[in-house]
């Protein structure tokens, strides 16, 4: 679907009003400089373009640009959906066939003053002044939504990732603080709040209704209004317009990262539950296999980005210092918190109590293990740079590829049956 800003500054017509006009009339709007707002600007968009991240950021920015400037003049801006296929005539079938009979979407500007139902003629009169012929659009057929900003949203800080690293665990460890809260999924049977990933992968701007909604939602279940607010998704890092729409916030991220062996082994056994397959059946070769599809999904691109993009606002962790106080005690100092409480107890979470072990800690098949520490030098050095350039240590255990296999059932590893049923990982 494409969706376009279509710029009045790109063409606006010559009018002629009377003297208080209607603020709602077509005439009144294009005289006005309302309509849309940011020339040719893309709507929506997002990784799954496979665009260049430089240009879903440059596309991001000019939908930030046509909001603002639509507020500056008192406007609304407004996200317009139509088909292109409901019409017959003549005219409709030389726009047809302009855009490929595909659906059509442009940002509208109006005055704030305008209601939903003054919309569509303004619109269709605006549309087929651009086009150079009439739209002809069914007022029924259009679909207005609200749009809004990203730093409407309260939100302070993030732990993005890794999956399989101990997000969990430090989301769990993190709110044991008496001032930090974290929000909370819509969805009942989910524990990470998936909002800025299936809600919004897909939005530029975040649709007025959906923001007041998470809002609503979230601030009826904050124990203070005072409160740091964070969320948790494990896979929020690869996710370009979350990442775009974090900084819009000035939000902080936090990154957990581990040994790649460790990480690549637990996603893989994932793949297994439920399936034919014990999970403790994953072989090295399953894991070089699951190492490539890793690498070749850009990941350790969207890691530079957050880098690149956030700078010392990004925060790296290893997992190994999850269950250290001091850790989460330099986090709070970053937000502007007290360190924890005395007596803080840490602990380590995971969806079940199974200790599983790939195959990989029981191979000695050093041809496979070299093939495997080849696929994963690329993570380990990202990893390593991560770790760097936030002046975190650097475990030897980062670079081991069976390290993790001598960990023993860990006593201090606590296993909610909600957090079993939820399906929640570390």
């Amino acid at each position: 679907m494409r969706h376009l800003y279509i710029s009045l500054a790109c063409g606006a017509w010559m009018v002629s009003c009377a003297d208080e006009p209607n603020a709602c009339e077509k005439r009144y709007l294009e005289n006005n400089g309302f309509g849309g707002t940011g020339c040719r600007v893309t709507l929506q968009s997002g990784e799954y373009y496979s665009l260049p991240f430089t240009q879903i950021e440059e596309i991001f920015a000019a939908a930030v640009r046509a909001l603002e400037d639509c507020r500056a003049i008192g406007g609304v801006l407004w996200s317009v959906e139509f088909p292109t296929n409901t019409s017959g005539t003549n005219s409709r079938a030389r726009w047809e066939k302009t855009t490929f009979l595909r659906p059509m979407g442009i940002g509208f500007c109006a005055p704030g003053i305008c209601s939903r139902r003054q919309l569509p003629p303004l619109v269709e009169d605006y549309v087929s002044n651009y086009m150079g012929f009439p739209a002809e659009i069914p007022p029924h057929r259009m679909r207005f939504i609200e749009l809004s900003c990203w730093k409407d949203f309260n939100i302070k800080f993030a732990v993005i990732g890794l999956d399989h690293c101990g997000t969990t665990s430090a989301r769990m460890n993190l709110g044991l603080h008496p001032d930090v809260e974290f929000s909370k999924s819509q969805v009942s049977s989910l524990f990470e709040d998936t909002f800025f990933t299936w809600g919004f992968s897909w939005h530029l701007l975040p649709p007025r209704h959906l923001q007041k909604g998470w809002l609503k939602f979230n601030d009826a279940r904050r124990q203070s209004s005072s409160s740091v607010l964070g969320i948790h998704n494990a896979i929020l890092w690869r996710h370009s317009v979350a990442r775009l729409a974090l900084r819009q916030m000035n939000a902080r991220p936090l990154l957990i990262v581990c040994s790649p062996a460790r990480r690549i082994a637990s996603i893989a056994m994932l793949g297994h539950m439920g399936a034919s397959r014990n999970p403790e059946t994953v072989t090295v070769a399953d894991l070089i296999r699951d190492a490539d599809a890793d690498i070749a999904s850009m990941s350790i691109p969207h890691l530079k980005e957050w880098r690149r993009l956030f700078g010392e606002l990004l925060l790296v962790i290893h997992q190994e210092a999850l269950m250290e106080i001091d850790t989460y005690n330099m986090v709070l100092a970053l937000l502007g918190l007290d360190p924890m409480p005395a007596g803080t107890s840490l602990g380590r979470f995971h969806v079940s109590s199974h200790h599983w072990k790939s195959r990989l800690c029981q191979s000695e098949d050093q041809a496979l293990l070299h093939q495997l520490n080849r696929t994963l030098r690329p993570w380990l050095i990202a990893s390593q740079q991560l770790l760097q350039q936030s002046s975190q240590s650097i475990p030897s255990s980062l670079w081991q590829l069976q390290g993790h296999c001598k960990d023993g059932p860990d006593s201090q590893l606590k296993v909610s049956s909600g957090l079993r049923r939820l399906g929640v990982l570390s």
